[in-house]
């Protein structure tokens, strides 16, 4: 069983590397946005500096970044049970739909889109659609298996459509409002 001495000496770790994360950035940006230093006697604290509409888009990324992880796992499942498990589409296809809607969203975004709900859609939940660690994990395991034609395929696809569907999406927001 762990001690309870084990757990203090464990987030003293974890405060303490947190601090020294803290106090690099303030070190490369003294001006920093988000951390502001208060000296005590002993050391420096930083505590952070947010404003309740930092905190807002904080809380907005959190929850569309849910639908998004949601979204993507759900679409990973539907592809799976229709084309197998043979090519990686599930990636291929939430990476297609991330760019064209980011396309779409960065077009139209400026006009019509508040810039917090701008943020909260493009940061949360499309980033959490979109996944560059599984296609890399996924390319890596068919380079490591030896199917150089699939990994060439998924790096192909996922570049190619990818560029296609921003470019998509932006021209459909420019046709659209044009």
């Amino acid at each position: 069983m762990v001690s309870r001495s084990h757990w203090h000496k464990e987030a003293n770790s974890l405060l303490s590397c947190l601090h020294s994360i803290c106090r690099l950035l303030y070190l490369i940006d003294r001006d920093s946005y988000f951390f502001c230093p208060v000296v005590t006697n002993t050391h420096t604290v930083f505590t952070p500096k947010l404003t309740m509409s930092d905190i807002r888009v904080f809380f907005l990324v959190a929850c569309f970044g849910s639908v998004g992880a949601v979204s993507r796992y759900s679409i990973s499942l539907l592809t799976t049970n229709w084309f197998g498990q043979h090519f990686a589409i599930g990636t291929l296809v939430v990476n297609i739909i991330g760019c064209f809607c980011l396309g779409l969203l960065g077009e139209i975004g400026e006009h019509l889109v508040p810039v917090e709900l701008r943020t909260a859609l493009a940061a949360g939940l499309l980033g959490a659609l979109t996944t560059f660690s599984t296609f890399g994990h996924e390319t890596f395991r068919y380079l490591d298996k030896g199917d150089w034609w699939l990994a060439a395929a998924n790096v192909s696809a996922n570049l190619v459509l990818g560029l296609f569907a921003v470019w998509l999406g932006m021209q459909l927001a420019n046709w659209s409002f044009a």
